[in-house]
Parts: structure tokens; C-alpha cells; sequence
């Protein structure tokens, strides 16, 4: 491969094409590394920033794990959900502190609306509710989906919510197919890949991206995950498995047709990284 000739040593794992012929393919090969390739001659241009990379990785994990590792992440993890519902908790006690005891126009107004030509005393008290009815909107939404991130009671009552029964195992549900340790020890196989890459964009003539797990010498499938839209909501994506000997669709499943709770999970997960 022109990749390892290119970066000796290097471990591929996931592939994400466009159909654009001026944009670059990107191929994952480590939590701070993202070289690009030429989709024609397979020639590295370029790794992207490496720095930036590395750093949104350290602000991931102290976002997650308060930057803790192996086996104190649990610890950190039990830290940063206690914060979600401590700031749940903020959040709908002042909306319990803002409801007003009379709804009249006057009222509404003069807390959703921003006032101008107030005296200073006024303009901040005017500001502070009008702003914090605002922001109280998403806030909601990021801590609350985060509580469910956090605990897995809060995501089985996702599911039960939306009538189903609770499946979802840890990692993002519909998200870009991973590779775990013992699989990168196993020999990559490409032949017959640019068949298996054809016939999963034919599935979606509108495709935006197509990412997939390069294939081992014992994978018997490929699945592909296909997005239409930008890769920031769970609706536009879909997934094809094709079977790597015929190159046949074995599975193919878009948004609408998961579970309910799958589909109220996805959505969690993009609220709460900005995503959605």
C-alpha cells in the first residue's frame, strides 16, 4: 500500500471516501493520526494537523475522564456524571425559581424579551431572566443527554420511553465502526475492496461520505456506514453489509428502520456532543 510506503509501521483501520473528486480520502490509524490520501494514486499528501488532534483527544479525556487513565478512568467517569445531574439539578430548580405565579403578557414579556432604555437596576434584572430562558432551552438538552451518557439507568429509560426495551451497549450506537486490539494483529485483505466500495454507493445515489472498517483476511463481510448529510445527524446515516466473496447485500439498515430506543439513544449522543 502506498500508505505504508508512505509512513513505515503505520496500522490502517478505517477508510471514509467522498464522492467529490477534488477532496481527499482519510484513513485512521491512531487516536492522534489521520493521514490523507489520493483516492486515485493512493499517495499521502498530508497527516492534517497532528497538534490539534492531540490536543482535542487531552480535552476529550478530561472532558469524559478528568484526564485520568486505564484503570481510574471509572473514577473519573463516576465524577463527571455526578456533575450532569448536579447541573441537571441547577437547571430545573431555576426554571422552578423563574415560573412566574400569573401568566399575563406583561409578565412573559418582560422575562423572554430583551428590554432596551432601562435604568441600570432594571436592564440587569431584565437581562438575567431573559437570557437564562433562553439558554435554559440547551442547556437542558446537552445535561440531560449527558445524564444519559453517564448512567446506564438514564439511557435504559431512553428506551423504555420510546417503547422499547433496552439494548444499547457502551460506545456511540450507529457510529463509525471501530477496530479493537487483537483485530489490528491480523493481516489486512483488499482485494476485491473497490467492487465491495461500488456497489455500497450504489445503495445511496446522494451519499456525502462512506466510512468503513478496512477488511482482515478472516472477515467473511464489510459494513459501511453511509451518510448523505454532513455527519452530524443520526438520520442521515445508514448501514450496508456486503458480503466480501459475492459482494451481495447481507444487511442494510437506515435510521427509520431501527428500534425506536435506538434511534431516541442516537439522538442523545449527537445532542449532547453539539453535533445534532
Amino acid at each position: 500500500m502506498k500508505l505504508r510506503e508512505a509512513m513505515p509501521g503505520v496500522n490502517p483501520s478505517n477508510l471514509t471516501l467522498y464522492p467529490d473528486p477534488a477532496k481527499a480520502a482519510s484513513v485512521a490509524t491512531g487516536p492522534n493520526e489521520m493521514p490523507f490520501l489520493n483516492p486515485y494514486t493512493g499517495q499521502v499528501p498530508g497527516t492534517g494537523s497532528t497538534g490539534m488532534r492531540k490536543f482535542l483527544r487531552v480535552m476529550t479525556d478530561w472532558h469524559r475522564w478528568l484526564g485520568l487513565s486505564g484503570e481510574k478512568r471509572s473514577l473519573g467517569k463516576a465524577v463527571t456524571g455526578a456533575g450532569n445531574l448536579s447541573f441537571l439539578f441547577l437547571v430545573i430548580t431555576g426554571i422552578y425559581l423563574w415560573w412566574p405565579q400569573t401568566w399575563t403578557r406583561r409578565i412573559v414579556r418582560m422575562i423572554v424579551c430583551f428590554r432596551l432604555g432601562l435604568n441600570p437596576k432594571a436592564r440587569d434584572y431584565n437581562w438575567h431572566h431573559a437570557l437564562g430562558f433562553w439558554c435554559t432551552i440547551p442547556l437542558v438538552l446537552v445535561i440531560a443527554s449527558g445524564v444519559v451518557i453517564s448512567y446506564p439507568w438514564a439511557s435504559n429509560l431512553v428506551f423504555r420511553l420510546a417503547g422499547s426495551e433496552p439494548s444499547f451497549q457502551s460506545g456511540r450506537p450507529g457510529g463509525k465502526p471501530g477496530m479493537g486490539r487483537d483485530m489490528a494483529q491480523v493481516p489486512l485483505q483488499l482485494e476485491g475492496l473497490d467492487k465491495l466500495v461500488q456497489n455500497a454507493g450504489n445503495q445511496t445515489q446522494d451519499w456525502q461520505s462512506i466510512n468503513f472498517r478496512l477488511p482482515r483476511a478472516n472477515d467473511k463481510t464489510v459494513a459501511f456506514t453511509i451518510d448523505t448529510g454532513s455527519g452530524a445527524k443520526p438520520q442521515h446515516r445508514s448501514t450496508v453489509v456486503l458480503d466480501r466473496s459475492s459482494g451481495n447485500i447481507v444487511r442494510s439498515e437506515r435510521f427509520e428502520d431501527m428500534d425506536k430506543g435506538i434511534q431516541a439513544r442516537l439522538w442523545m449522543s449527537f445532542v449532547h456532543s453539539g453535533e445534532y
